[in-house]
């Protein structure tokens, strides 16, 4: 294990596995009373306020960006995700597209944008164990990286290797229910007569299209560039048309997921004469990861809320003996926990994942090495940690520590 997850292993879910130990930790006075409880919409109202909050982050602030784009709340994007999964008539597939990540790196291998890859991952595992099929499309040099994270059956047990062949369009690919596909698409110009069947195929077969992370071109030059500038069209498959036509047709949901609004797909300003083509819901904070860890903690309230509504055992019972009714809510508590953890997951699965993605030398664009063991992971662990905490409030036995 590497050396910079030691905060990760230190600070580990250990407890909560059993749903009925949960570690209670005094934190600072500004986080409010800790034994209040939250209701659904006060726990989303609190990722609300996270999800921009401006000193987790050395970064510019992003709030900015709230004067310049219509921003859709975290509450309203992921009601539109989990109504989906609960809408699935039977036959149907729920069929998630996802066009991710972008090669920023041009001067590096491999040339993946570091940031975005663990959000992603939980991202669409989360939806795929909801039920619904997620089918990423990403650039070709991305595909191994994305497809050899998510191979390990331990923690994303949904993934399905189509064994695609660098360069062509998979073949005889058919979907199944709650899966997970990685697909790898070429550059312009190699886009062939194959390659636009295949393209055609799969976006009619959407209910929902989602972009994460993936840049724009230049409208006139049709130029792809990196954030210093830089030419990527070599890399950098042009993803672009489908979003656009699906935004123009305007038959299904359209979600964006950025950390700015700048040469970013779907997430145009509002001086920017192509915010027609902006998506129909658009999620930012600092990085594309958090925007991913928000919008799964979400989504996993919203199933464990779901499950407390719907089941009348959850709570205590008046009707049972004291021993009886301990019995029961252990029960429900490790129920609960595993619901959610199914979802947003323990910090086992994020240290694999920062793990895999520093075996594959995947490099950050804007920081490279130099802070990798510092800002990057600290900053995700804290995150985490707050996300948890709110959790926590809401009902879920899940641990979490002083950030």
């Amino acid at each position: 294990m590497s050396e910079e997850n030691n905060i990760n292993v230190l600070n580990a879910t250990k407890s909560s596995e059993n749903g009925t130990d949960t570690k209670k930790t005094a934190l600072p006075r500004y986080y409010g009373n800790m034994e209040e409880k939250l209701s659904l919409d006060d726990a989303l109202e609190q990722y609300e306020s996270l999800i921009f909050k401006d000193t987790i982050s050395p970064r510019k602030s992003i709030k900015e960006y709230k004067n310049e784009l219509s921003i859709n709340t975290i509450s309203e994007v992921s009601d539109i995700i989990f109504k989906s999964s609960l809408n699935i008539k039977d036959g149907e597939l729920g069929i998630i597209g996802l066009l991710a990540l972008s090669p920023n790196n041009v001067s590096h291998l491999p040339p993946t944008e570091k940031d975005g890859i663990i959000g992603l991952s939980i991202l669409s595992n989360a939806l795929s164990n909801l039920g619904l099929t997620v089918v990423i499309l990403t650039d070709s040099i991305n595909q191994p990286i994305i497809s050899d994270i998510l191979s390990n059956e331990n923690y994303f047990k949904n993934y399905v290797n189509i064994n695609q062949e660098i360069g062509f369009p998979p073949k005889n690919l058919l979907f199944e229910k709650g899966k997970i596909y990685v697909v790898g698409v070429v550059p312009q110009p190699g886009i062939d007569s194959e390659w636009e069947e295949f393209l055609n195929n799969t976006h009619n077969q959407f209910s929902m299209l989602i972009s994460m992370g993936r840049p724009s071109k230049d409208e006139d030059t049709g130029i792809y560039k990196n954030v210093r500038g830089l030419r990527m069209n070599h890399y950098c498959s042009d993803l672009e048309e489908m979003f656009i036509n699906t935004i123009k047709k305007n038959d299904i949901p359209t979600i964006a997921l950025s950390d700015s609004y700048e040469n970013q797909l779907g997430i145009y300003s509002k001086n920017d004469k192509r915010n027609k083509h902006n998506a129909k819901y658009i999620l930012l904070s600092h990085k594309n990861d958090w925007v991913c860890y928000f919008l799964t903690a979400s989504i996993a309230l919203r199933l464990s809320n779901k499950l407390k509504n719907s089941n009348s055992n959850f709570g205590d019972s008046d009707n049972s003996t004291e021993k009886g009714s301990d019995t029961i809510n252990n029960i429900n508590k490790k129920v609960l926990l595993e619901l959610y953890l199914s979802i947003f997951p323990n910090e086992e699965v994020f240290i694999y994942l920062n793990d895999k993605v520093k075996e594959l030398q995947v490099w950050d664009t804007l920081f490279g090495e130099g802070l990798i063991k510092g800002f990057t992971l600290e900053n995700d662990w804290e995150i985490r940690m707050k996300i948890r905490r709110i959790a926590n409030q809401f009902g879920i036995p899940v641990d979490y520590n002083n950030v």
